[in-house]
């Protein structure tokens, strides 16, 4: 489907404009929802990633540093993300209701954050997940996304796998073009110094912001299904004969389209979710989607990532100078 394709356009909006979708019941409405938990200190968290050995250090660009730590090396700065991820889900109607934002993960996952020198703020962050260690010492149930999909063994087969997930952007740093970049640089800097790692996956969500219709468009048509890949509660809203006729067997369908589509859905007060736009320039797939009931009953598009299959542009820009030796990388 050709994004300049007006009347086709204009005749799938109209449609869509039509019909009814549901989104999932939430877990926990707003008003049941727990105080958000006190803050922790700046100088406290700004003494433990003074702390941090020197290789955790990932990138520093101007007054931002961009650190990773487990646990037990940052536990006060981890009780700051988990209390900021909460405050954070929560303004896009998601999050789990409780003080903080926290699981049984946490304790095995690495802590990826960018945190402002300057006003001593964490900016944001994320969670990686070595699902080749954790699968071969802890089984499937050590892997966060095993509690929303079921994935055949040829899903890992190949080269390891790294699991990015609970990313975050505090709401005063959202404004800030450099927060994601920072992110995904720290990411990036995180596989150069272990190159086994060729591709990541995760979940990106989708808030209960959009309309139901708006999130169904969004997911059928990027969505391409892998049959490695079983959601254990599928979101797949059926947007009937008309959508399947309009979309063909085009998936995915170009982001212009369908970022057209969404603007006009939500009357143009938002766009496809940043971050669903972030992964597809980078040229992840998105190859399921399913309801996460540890979030809200928030639905989420799972992606899968050939780190050096990306553009140059992004490999340049996110690897930087070890670009060339990560593409190049061979396992023994």
């Amino acid at each position: 489907m050709k994004t300049d394709d007006a009347e086709a356009i204009n005749e799938i909006l109209g449609y869509l404009q039509t019909i009814a979708i549901e989104l999932p019941q939430a877990v926990t409405e707003p008003d049941q929802m727990q105080p958000i938990a006190p803050a922790i200190s700046d100088a406290v968290i700004a003494a433990e990633l003074a702390q941090l050995p020197a290789e955790n250090e990932l990138f520093v660009y101007r007054q931002f540093r961009v650190y990773c730590g487990l646990a037990d090396q940052i536990p006060n700065t981890l009780r700051e993300i988990t209390r900021l991820r909460e405050l954070t889900f929560r303004v896009m109607q998601e999050g789990s209701g409780l003080a903080v934002d926290t699981d049984k993960f946490d304790a095995t996952y690495t802590h990826l954050l960018a945190w402002d020198t300057e006003n001593q703020k964490i900016v944001g962050g994320y969670r990686l997940g070595k699902t080749d260690e954790l699968l071969a010492t802890q089984g499937a149930d050590s892997v966060y996304l095993s509690k929303m999909f079921e994935f055949d063994s040829a899903f890992y087969s190949g080269s390891p796998m790294l699991e990015i997930g609970r990313s975050f952007v505090v709401p005063d740093y959202q404004k800030n073009h450099a927060s994601l970049f920072l992110l995904w640089v720290g990411i990036s800097q995180y596989i150069i110094k272990r190159p086994r790692y060729r591709r990541v996956y995760g979940v990106v969500s989708m808030s209960r912001l959009y309309n139901a219709t708006t999130l169904a468009t969004i997911r059928n048509a990027l969505v391409e299904t892998d049959a490695d890949v079983t959601p254990k509660a599928p979101y797949d809203p059926d947007l009937g004969s008309t959508w399947s006729s309009f979309a063909g067997d085009t998936h995915p369908l170009d982001m212009k389209l369908v970022s057209n589509l969404v603007r006009a859905l939500e009357s143009g007060e938002r766009d496809v979710p940043v971050l669903i736009r972030h992964y597809q320039k980078l040229g992840a797939r998105f190859v399921s989607a399913a309801v996460d009931s540890s979030f809200n009953n928030t639905p989420g598009l799972l992606l899968s990532l050939h780190v050096p299959s990306m553009p140059q542009k992004y490999l340049k820009q996110y690897l930087r100078e070890g670009a060339a030796d990560y593409v190049a990388y061979q396992a023994d």
